[in-house]
């Protein structure tokens, strides 16, 4: 707070996209720490995939082995939030892929079954609860941050806005930009990467 107050005074102004503050969000390791504690294989399988793909709890937690296409290697997710893009294509990792499919087949789950039927409230409870066990004390103990750090990571790693803004399902792009502010804070970083 005494730092925005300076950066007011110095006529700074804070990292915000129109009225938004920066997301917050976890490094990959720390996204490790927490999937290496959570001894829940739904759970861990349900992390695994907000982190990797982006999406948001309640389009993970409305997923069906349907929205699965082994052979392109991509998941499909229905987005209510575009009225003229229904659904979304996110590629998936074959590591990942082979353990959705191993899930499906090791709890029976029919082709129109939910994957993880179980509440927003119990994913909540149950990210909160490994964020304990990986010794993360802060305020960033919510399912949505999962989403965030996918974002950050794919903005560090050099995948294009544009694409970027498929994956997350974002109806204005804007939305998107927001992760570039919250990697321009270190510039140095970017500085570093440059031959001279």
């Amino acid at each position: 707070m005494q730092l925005m107050k300076v950066a007011a005074v110095r006529g700074i102004q804070p990292f915000y996209l129109g009225n938004k503050k920066l997301p917050k969000y976890w490094t990959a390791d720390e996204v490790r720490r927490i999937i290496a504690v959570t001894h829940d294989d739904r759970y861990r399988l349900l992390f695994e995939l907000l982190w990797r793909t982006g999406m948001r709890v309640s389009e993970a937690l409305a997923l069906t082995p349907a929205n699965f296409d082994f052979y392109t290697k991509v998941v499909i997710v229905p987005t209510l939030k575009r009225r003229g893009h229904p659904t979304r294509i996110i590629p998936i990792a074959d590591d990942l892929l082979y353990w959705v499919r191993s899930y499906i087949e090791e709890f029976c789950i029919l082709p129109h079954q939910r994957l993880f039927p179980v509440t927003r409230q119990a994913v909540f409870d149950a990210v909160e609860k490994s964020c304990k066990l990986a010794e993360l004390y802060d305020d960033r103990a919510h399912p949505h941050t999962f989403r965030h750090s996918f974002a950050v990571h794919c903005v560090l790693s050099g995948v294009p806005l544009i694409v970027l803004n498929e994956w997350l399902g974002h109806a204005d792009i804007r939305n998107t930009l927001i992760y570039t502010k919250v990697t321009a804070q270190d510039t140095r970083a970017y500085y570093e990467q440059i031959n001279w």
